[in-house]
């Protein structure tokens, strides 16, 4: 039974799978990178106590609604068809920006975040104190 699995770069993959099945093509988007992303989200989790494949559904089901909004809001403003209503809003950049992973994905989907942006901003909600991604944030969001 999958819930009772230990959490690892796999166990992660599968509950993106079922959760996120809606974001197809995502992991194509990452191509070769794809197993350290997974294995570096992975590490993330466990350091914050998210050990199983249980305590990770928990997680996600707590704030899923919010990050879905969250990143649906996004691509509003990194296209601009928004224009920018909160400060935090100047996070989100252009999503064309040649660096971008698949802007075609994210035209496709209308989601400023992929899947594994979308659970490591759920692990920044939830753990807010724990903050291995800040030598990042200069750079912007995570897509």
């Amino acid at each position: 039974m999958l819930s009772q699995e230990p959490l690892n770069a796999d166990s992660l993959l599968e509950v993106i799978r079922r959760r996120y099945a809606w974001a197809r093509g995502w992991e194509e988007s990452f191509g070769p990178t794809l197993p350290t992303e997974l294995a570096d989200l992975a590490s993330e989790l466990r350091d914050c106590g998210i050990t199983t494949v249980q305590k990770l559904t928990e997680l996600v089901e707590r704030w899923y609604d919010d990050e879905l909004k969250e990143s649906q809001h996004g691509y509003l403003v990194g296209t601009g068809k928004l224009a920018a209503q909160t400060p935090d809003d100047r996070f989100f950049g252009s999503i064309d920006e040649p660096d971008d992973e698949d802007p075609a994905w994210y035209h496709r989907m209308e989601h400023y975040y992929m899947p594994l942006a979308q659970v490591r901003g759920i692990l920044k909600k939830e753990f807010p104190e724990f903050r291995p991604w800040e030598h990042d944030e200069a750079e912007g969001p995570s897509h």
